[in-house]
């Protein structure tokens, strides 16, 4: 199902398509009006065959948020081991520790989009990395991320596109560090970088970035 930007289409979505859950391999949600995180997973959890995910906001409802309770327990269970492309347009109640489980359990992870996830630390960026077959990584918006996880990605072997756009604590010291990792022979084969609206950066990330031969494509637009 390729039902992306769809305004009016709402979580009310899950309940017709359950009786093809075990059967879809995509759905793509994306810029659809915000579901409830409750609702998106409940239906995921009886999708063994998914291949390609992708989903608008998650919401968390009034009970989660009155009691407290954590939104990992919306990633246990995910049984989707086909499960390649990850993409959330906003999840702003994920922790590391949801990152963790989503990476456990999806091990052949391909694209992996998370979106304006502020409670994400370095932390998370170790759990993707362990991704063997990791090649397209998203994580805008995310202003918990550091230089640290710059040195963790450049742990990431098949790394080729990644955009931290949005992450306003790297600085020029830690985007240099990548370049140089990147540039080296078993460095991950990153070609598209993108550090959009990161205020700490400056001439000396751009001078870094131009130096480093394999990345085709760079931008630093509102830094």
């Amino acid at each position: 199902l390729r039902a992306s930007d769809q305004k009016l289409l709402g979580e009310r979505c899950f309940y017709f398509l359950r009786r093809h859950n075990g059967k879809l391999r995509i759905l793509h949600l994306d810029g659809c009006r915000a579901v409830s995180g409750d609702a998106a997973f409940n239906f995921l959890h009886n999708c063994a065959r998914l291949e390609s995910v992708r989903l608008p906001q998650l919401l968390v409802e009034r009970s989660g948020r009155e009691f407290g309770l954590s939104t990992i327990r919306w990633c246990q269970g995910l049984a989707c081991p086909r499960l390649q492309e990850l993409s959330v347009d906003a999840w702003p109640s994920l922790e590391d520790a949801g990152v963790r489980s989503i990476t456990t359990q999806c091990t052949r992870l391909r694209t992996l989009g998370i979106r304006q996830a502020p409670r994400l630390s370095d932390d998370a960026i170790a759990y993707v990395t362990s991704l063997p077959e990791l090649a397209n990584l998203s994580l805008t918006g995310n202003v918990g991320l550091t230089d640290r996880a710059l040195q963790e990605l450049g742990s990431a072997p098949c790394l080729r596109y990644l955009d931290l756009s949005g992450c306003r604590q790297l600085t020029d010291p830690g985007v240099a560090a990548l370049a140089a990792v990147v540039a080296q022979p078993k460095g991950p084969p990153l070609r598209s970088l993108f550090l959009d609206s990161c205020p700490l950066l400056g001439r000396g990330a751009i001078e870094a970035l131009a130096a480093s031969p394999g990345l085709s494509c760079c931008s630093l637009s509102n830094c």
